[in-house]
Formats: structure tokens, C-alpha cells, sequence
């Protein structure tokens, strides 16, 4: 197993290899669904532009307006809340459908998120503050006053607080910087919802991330200066090609990444379209940190 983490962390990191390739425009997959869309930026305080993905509600003069957060979790983008193909099982166009004001934001690092205004993206700086020590302590903040002054702006409802909608890493985020850093911006948020809400992560069965851990796979990439992880979308793009029509093995491929869940909500026929977009990447350092809390078995700042 161990020696089968590193053969796969072979296509999973990389390092300073020329340019990051973009993959395609949010909006077009969200539009397809026969919704607005829009981009904004949310500009932290440690110079991440953040590409936020808004879906407008469709009632801007209602009070009832109110905006949502849908925060993605560990390697995905926010394309994960618009995945399906059919608007009546995606949150983000349901939420829409009764008359929220929808936010959907990229974390740093991830493929739609790669601006600082300081480190140029090939750098090393630029990717030690890729850990969700950073997103707790700045993206959150930057989000919510993005999402508050952009709905003041476009709606009636000029909320004075977001509901925050996150997933499994976009729960920690909350779970972290409400107990620390940006905890003053408790009283920003209405309602806190954790889906798979994840803060100790010594319990995962998902072999090959247990794997990583457990054989140091991602330190070892970064001491060889690979500091980038996931960066390499066309791999998943070419073996999801064939999804259709092998489902069950792909779904079993995922599943030994990311873990299993319940196979029955897999739909392998979205496969090839979804990894367009996801998964979107994040630093090694950060997977160094998920990794931490199941040497350790706790929940804690990056040592």
C-alpha cells in the first residue's frame, strides 16, 4: 500500500514546472443549469484574490434575499455544489429557487484561486500560506465582507449577517477560526451549517490517503520541492473518460482517494464532465497539516 501512495503521488504533486493550465469558466457549467452566474473577487488580508462564483437571486428587490455560503471542502472547487446535471439536485440552484442570494468560493490554492498580490504562483511562499490555518484566519473573514457589501449593494434584503453552508475542510474552516482568529466574525454568521464536518481526521478509511499519511508521502514530496498537490486535472479527466461505461471501478478508484461513502450515490455518467473543473488542487503543506491530525489526534494549528 505504502509503496502504491507513492506511485500515485507521483502524478498528484508538482513543483515549478511552468504555468498552471486554468481550467474552464464556473459560470458556463452553472449557466447550463439555467441560472445566472457572475464572478467576484474576495481580496484577503495576506493578498489571495479569491475567485467567488455568485448566483443572484431571483428576486433582487425581495428582502427575503438573503446570501448563502456554500464553502467546498479539501481538493474540490465550488463547482462541487453545482455537480449534477439536473438543477433540482444541486444546493446551490435549489437555495437559488427559493430566493437566496448564493455564494459559492474558491479556496486559496485551489485551480480558481492562484492571485496573490505578493508571491507569484511558482513560488514557495506562495504556497506555505496555503493551509487551513490561512483560510480560517483570512479567507473567511474576506468572504463574508465580500458577500455582505456585495448583497447590500445588488438586493433588498441588505443582510447584516451570511448563512455559512460548509463542507467537510469548509467546515474546519469555521471550526478553527471561530475558536481563534476570526472569531470576532461570529456574529457575521446567522446560521452555521457542517456538512461532513471534519476537525479530526485520524479515522479516515479512504486507503490511499491513509497511505499518504502513514508513510510520510507528502513531506517527502515536499522536501524534493513539490509543493503543489493535484495540480495534474488531466489525468482524472482522461481515466473519467471511461467512467460511463466502468462505473463501478471508477467509483471504487474514488473511493480509495477520497473514501467510498455511499456507492449508490455515485453517478459515474458525470464523471467526465465534472472533472473539467474538480478536483481543484491545494498546497502540500496542507496536506501535511491534514496529516498531522492523525499523527497527533487532534484538532490544532500547523506545527
Amino acid at each position: 500500500v505504502g509503496a502504491t501512495a507513492t506511485v500515485v503521488s507521483s502524478s498528484l504533486f508538482s513543483g515549478d514546472e511552468g504555468p498552471i493550465e486554468t481550467p474552464p469558466d464556473l459560470c458556463i457549467k452553472v449557466q447550463e443549469l439555467g441560472v445566472p452566474c457572475e464572478h467576484l473577487n474576495a481580496t484577503t488580508m495576506d493578498g489571495f484574490v479569491l475567485d467567488v462564483v455568485r448566483i443572484p437571486p431571483p428576486n433582487a428587490s425581495s428582502p427575503l434575499a438573503m446570501p448563502v455560503v456554500l464553502q467546498h471542502g479539501l481538493y474540490m472547487t465550488a463547482a462541487c455544489f453545482v455537480a449534477n446535471n439536473r438543477p433540482e439536485l444541486n444546493l446551490a440552484t435549489i437555495l437559488h429557487s427559493q430566493g437566496y442570494d448564493v455564494y459559492l468560493p474558491n479556496s486559496r490554492g485551489n485551480h480558481y484561486s492562484l492571485t496573490n498580490t505578493r508571491y507569484p504562483v511558482r513560488n514557495a511562499s506562495f504556497w506555505r500560506m496555503v493551509d487551513y490555518d490561512e483560510m480560517a484566519a483570512f479567507d473567511v473573514p474576506a468572504v463574508i465582507d465580500t458577500v455582505l457589501a456585495h448583497n447590500a449593494a445588488h438586493t433588498a434584503a441588505n443582510a447584516s449577517q451570511v448563512v455559512w453552508v460548509g463542507h467537510s475542510q469548509g467546515t474546519a474552516m469555521i471550526f478553527a477560526g471561530m475558536s481563534i482568529s476570526a472569531k470576532r466574525y461570529a456574529a457575521k454568521i446567522s446560521v452555521f451549517i457542517a456538512l461532513a464536518p471534519v476537525a479530526f481526521s485520524m479515522n479516515k478509511t479512504a486507503p490511499i490517503a491513509v497511505a499518504m499519511c502513514k508513510y510520510h508521502v507528502a513531506e517527502k514530496q515536499l522536501a524534493e520541492g513539490h509543493y503543489f498537490a493535484l495540480e495534474n486535472d488531466k489525468a482524472f479527466q482522461e481515466a473519467a473518460s471511461v467512467c460511463p461505461t466502468t462505473g463501478e471501478l471508477c467509483s471504487a478508484v474514488m473511493g480509495a482517494m477520497f473514501g467510498w461513502g455511499n456507492l449508490s450515490n455515485f453517478a459515474p455518467n458525470l464523471y467526465p464532465d465534472n472533472t473539467k473543473y474538480t478536483p481543484g488542487g491545494t498546497s502540500t503543506s496542507n496536506l501535511i497539516h491534514w496529516c498531522q491530525g492523525t499523527y497527533d489526534h487532534d484538532f490544532a494549528m500547523h506545527d
